[in-house]
């Protein structure tokens, strides 16, 4: 139903503070041109209303629970409790179903730091066709980040909070399975891609990329027997892997100096965000800016496949493949 009201109106149902066109004008173009025009960004929309709809009610559900179980005295009691509050859930309930609905399909808002830089990009001439998407590309980086052993950190934030008693035990345990989790993949990826069954980005340099990958070794892939096959699109899990593999390249490779922790986080973080969809085109231009003989072509016609993919898109990619 959520979706079905967002494909007619093209305005979100659940998530009042989402933004459908991520800061555009859905109605730029009016009647039914202007409805046939936006079918791309209608059916985003609808298929993200249907999947926030879904984990609003499964959230819902657990909340309810959680809260029966601190009321209830009985298995009945603790049945009957969690049945009232599905019936007529409370605000508390409502709103943070629909938080997790948000957190879960990346259209939170962001931060501080994250509106400055869109408000520059809006700034920027051409910065739309540049960057055309920033929040969920973000959101699915942190998203990402929060389950490597870097995740660390905003569990001991969780912590003090709740120390403080300004955070609920639910909040917390979620924080916990979070970090947790965090901490076991990082331990099984890091293995892993110490054995080379798992890879990261590879080298910097494209004499030395050309060589590994000549070799059939592709970069952000699992290998099975003599194949590789690339999880980077795979997202979120495609920005944990990838993390936490270069992370182990910086560490083996020597092109980040081992004694500097705070390098080798940047290092695989930056690897790893200026490679999502949405954004590429704001890393290509400080790659270009910084040297444009090597990647100005490249990022040029990268920049024009976004208008008319079919032509400048196989120009690009076949250009990247000679270099």
């Amino acid at each position: 139903a959520a979706a079905l009201q967002a494909w007619r109106t093209e305005m979100p149902v659940i998530g009042e503070t989402t933004k459908a066109y991520e800061g555009g004008q859905p109605g730029a173009v009016s009647g039914g041109i202007g409805k046939k025009v936006r079918i791309p960004s209608r059916i985003l929309l609808a298929t993200d209303q249907y999947f926030q709809a879904l984990i609003y009610r499964m959230s819902l559900n657990a909340r309810a629970y959680r809260q029966a179980m601190r009321e209830g005295t009985s298995r009945q009691g603790i049945s009957d409790r969690m049945g009232e509050l599905l019936q007529n859930p409370t605000k508390i309930l409502k709103d943070e179903a629909t938080e997790e609905a948000v957190y879960r399909t990346f259209n939170q808002a962001l931060g501080p730091m994250g509106r400055e830089v869109e408000r520059f990009r809006d700034r920027m001439p051409f910065g739309r066709v540049i960057v055309p998407f920033l929040r969920t590309p973000v959101n699915i980086v942190k998203f990402g980040v929060r389950r490597t052993p870097f995740g660390v950190i905003p569990f001991w934030e969780a912590l003090t909070e709740y120390r403080a008693g300004r955070l609920d035990i639910g909040k917390l345990s979620d924080e916990a399975g979070k970090t947790l989790l965090g901490i076991g993949l990082g331990i099984a990826v890091a293995e892993l891609a110490q054995s080379g069954t798992i890879t990261g980005g590879g080298p910097t340099d494209p004499a030395e990329r050309r060589t590994k990958e000549a070799t059939g070794c592709k970069p952000y892939a699992v290998r099975v027997g003599d194949n590789y096959y690339q999880y980077s699109r795979i997202e979120p899990l495609g920005v944990t892997l990838g993390i936490i593999s270069d992370y182990i390249y910086a560490l083996e490779s020597g092109e980040v100096e081992a004694a500097k922790l705070p390098g080798q986080v940047v290092y695989a973080l930056t690897r790893n965000i200026f490679d999502k969809s949405g954004v590429s085109g704001g890393g290509g231009l400080v790659k270009t800016t910084m040297d444009w003989e090597r990647y100005g072509e490249g990022w040029a016609l990268r920049t024009m496949s976004s208008l008319i993919p079919n032509i400048f898109g196989y120009a690009a990619r076949a250009g990247e493949t000679e270099r």
